[in-house]
Order: C-alpha cells, then structure tokens, then sequence
C-alpha cells in the first residue's frame, strides 16, 4: 500500500537506477536499494533485473569500508510484504526526502559528465602526451579561474575545478583577496583561435555563494549564479568515489597509490606576475610524493590561527618532484621570486573512465611560495567530508531524474569499446528517451 511504499522510500538508500518505460514525454526509472541478502530474492516475477552488482560499493561504505557488511544492491521491491494492483515500481522522481547510498550519486554523474566529450557523432576525445608542460584546447574541461570584482576591475587571483552545473571546488583561502570577496569565476578554453577555430568558449559567470563547513576542512564549494551548459570543451570534472576504492581497501587517502596525478592551472610565469596564456599542467606519481612535513611550509600563514595540525592528516598529501614549477623569463630559477607553478585551489586529478577526470584533491599551497617547493593537495577522500560534498553539490534540487540520459553517448564506437567502462550507461536504454 501506499504506506508501506513511503516507508520504504523513507527508510533505505538508493544505490541503482534502471529505466524501465516511459509515461508521457517522461522516462521511468525503478529504484535498487541496499537490501540484507536474505531479503534480496525475487517475491513478485520481476521483468527487470534482481541485482544491480556495481551498486554494492555503494552501499557497504559508511565510513571505511566494511567487509563484514555484505549488503547486496537488490530491487526495490525486496523490501516489500505485498504487491498492490498494478504496481511496476517505476517512478519518473523520487520523495524529496530519499536517501542515497554515498558515493552513489557522485558515480552516476561521473558518467552523465562522460557523454559530452562527444559533439554530435564526432569524438573530441584527446591523444594524450605525456612529456609535456602545456596542456592542449579542451584537455582538461573542468578548468576554473576564481576572481573578485571592484570598479572597473576582475582580477582572478585562484583556481578551480567545475564539478557540476552549479559548483565549482577550490580551496578555502580562496574565498577572498585583499579583502574582497570571490564572485567571479572563468570557465572554458579562451585560446582556441590557436588552433584555427573562428570562436571563443571563455565563459565569466557570479558566484553567488560560498559553501563550507568543519566537515570540509580547507575546501570551498562556490555556487554559481546561473547553471552551466556543458559542451565537449566545457565539462565538470566528476567527484567519483569508487574510481579510487575498487576494491575493499580501508587505506587513509595518502596511503592510497593513486597511479599518477595532474596539476593543473594557469599560475605565474615570470617574476612580475604575468599569468601564462594557456593551461600548464604536470604529472606526479605517488611514488614522488613526500612526508607531509615537508608540506609544513607552504601551507598558507592562516593554518596556524585554525588550530590545523597537517602532520596528523590523513587526507592530505604531499607532492614534489623536485622540478621548478614556474621558471621566470628565461633567467633560469629564482626560487626567492618564482611562484608557484599551480595556483592555490587548482585540482589534482587522476584519470578515472574514458576521457573524464576525477578530482583527487584540490591544492591548499600558498602561491606566494617559492617555485621548487612541494605542494600540499587536501584530498577529497574522507567519508565525512566527502559526503558533505556530495549531499550539497547533488542535493534534490540539482540532482533530477527528468534531465537523465543512460544511453551510450553518439560518438561511441559500433562496439561501445571506448566507452566499456561504464556502469549506469547502455546502448539499449535508447527506447526509453526521445531520440
């Protein structure tokens, strides 16, 4: 009945949707939840599947993750005694109270974020080369310059990342220069006429508001004025939890053998302070990381006033290479004058599915530090604080079922090859959308 339905709705956490049909010009999805597995048999001839494998990373984290927690993401009708009339437990929304497994809702972004490397039937997917310091048009979408306003003025002072049509991440001390707050913000490629495109996708919007709390730690969520609309050169890089915990590992974050990472940013590039014309970016391997103490000095002065012990962390790394990160006008290193290579707020992002980044962690390094000095990145890894993330950037008003497409993106191959590592996205999903 009707209760008992709300109820169940009320009381479990969604880990998996399935598009089942289609009502008016609405697609219907049906809802898998975490279900024990004793509850996770087939009561009612299901004609969609039991199980929704991928949905149980989801749902045994609730902290670290729990072996011993072996909850299975199961059809949402397990839970139910009894069947009403008429029932096809499929729904074009969900109760503005539901709850969702963590990690759920950032993974299935991720792959929404995926379908715009394509334009139309053309793939802008990028050859990757990895021996350079430049970064090229459309490379890392998710860009972000964070700036403040006075009269007649925009000056950009910090980076960011774009991890959703609404959000930017970036770190906290970001959120004013000399006393004015940040309400700018630059997003897309603003070079292109380089490589012989006759138009611009360089974007200023607002920010309206700024988002943090003690769970956040050192990072800051900036809510634009106006929702983005993403295209192949202009995408959110996605927040995707599970492209880091697989398999059942319970490791701190700078335990964690990420592979190799990417800073990227638009930092200084000589001694007077010019900003560098295109996007810089560069690889660090885990194997380079160092001990956080070598951090210590460049944090930003401010740690000290909030009480921040950094030798204690264990959401923070450390990363340097012993590289200049910023050389300075051809006169070779001048590590008392060289900035930093990468702006305080720039994203440190690992390489997750087919041409999508994921944010790793954000940089909290002071810019005013000298070009050879080791980089601390705060990880966006933590249960906590992750989870605050995810609730405020996908909370029910951004997270809406009515703007889902789970079909394989256009540009995909024949054989869907360059897009196989998708978990929520497929060809034959097509019947249920209008195109």
């Amino acid at each position: 009945d009707k209760r008992e339905k709300s109820e169940v709705l009320k009381s479990n956490r969604v880990c998996g949707l399935l598009p089942v049909g289609k009502e008016d010009e609405y697609t219907l999805y049906t809802p898998y939840m975490c279900v024990d597995p004793v509850s996770c048999v087939n009561k009612f001839n299901l004609s969609t599947p039991l199980r929704f494998p991928y949905g149980d990373n989801f749902c045994r984290r609730d902290g670290v993750y729990n072996e011993a927690d072996n909850t299975l993401c199961c059809h949402m009708s397990t839970l139910f005694q009894n069947k009403e009339p008429g029932e096809t437990w499929a729904y074009k929304d969900m109760p503005y109270t539901q709850k969702f497994a963590a990690g759920f809702k950032a993974s299935f972004m991720c792959e929404q974020y995926n379908r715009y490397v394509c334009d139309g039937r053309e793939d802008r997917c990028l050859l990757r080369v990895l021996d350079r310091d430049l970064a090229l048009p459309g490379e890392f979408p998710h860009q972000v310059l964070v700036g403040v306003t006075s009269t007649r003025i925009q000056f950009f002072h910090c980076a960011g990342s774009l991890v959703s049509k609404n959000f930017v991440l970036t770190a906290l001390d970001c959120n004013t220069y000399d006393g004015l707050k940040a309400t700018i913000a630059l997003l897309g490629e603003y070079l292109l006429y380089s490589y012989n495109e006759g138009f611009t996708q360089e974007r200023i919007t607002y920010i309206d508001s700024h988002f943090t709390n003690e769970r956040l730690h050192f990072l800051l969520l900036l809510h634009l004025w106006r929702s983005v609309v993403f295209n192949s050169f202009l995408r959110p890089a996605c927040l995707d939890w599970t492209a880091v915990y697989r398999s059942p590992v319970t490791h701190a974050a700078n335990l964690f053998d990420f592979g190799v990472g990417w800073l990227t940013g638009y930092a200084h590039g000589s001694a007077n302070g010019n900003l560098n014309n295109t996007l810089l970016r560069h690889s660090f391997r885990y194997s380079e990381t160092k001990g956080l103490r070598e951090c210590l000095s460049s944090l930003p002065f401010n740690r000290g006033n909030l009480h921040f012990n950094l030798l204690q962390s264990r959401l923070h790394i450390c990363v340097s290479n012993g590289r200049p990160y910023s050389p300075t006008d051809g006169k070779g290193l001048e590590s008392q004058i060289g900035q930093g290579y990468f702006n305080m707020g720039a994203p440190f992002s690992i390489l997750k599915s087919y041409c999508q980044w994921n944010v790793f962690g954000i940089s909290i390094q002071d810019p005013k530090r000298s070009s050879m000095a080791p980089i601390p990145i705060e990880t966006v890894q933590g249960y906590e604080q992750f989870q605050s993330l995810e609730d405020t950037i996908w909370d029910t008003d951004y997270f809406d079922m009515i703007e889902f497409n789970m079909t394989m993106p256009d540009c995909a191959d024949s054989d869907g090859y360059n897009f196989k590592d998708m978990n929520f996205l497929r060809r034959e999903y097509s019947k249920f959308y209008n195109y």
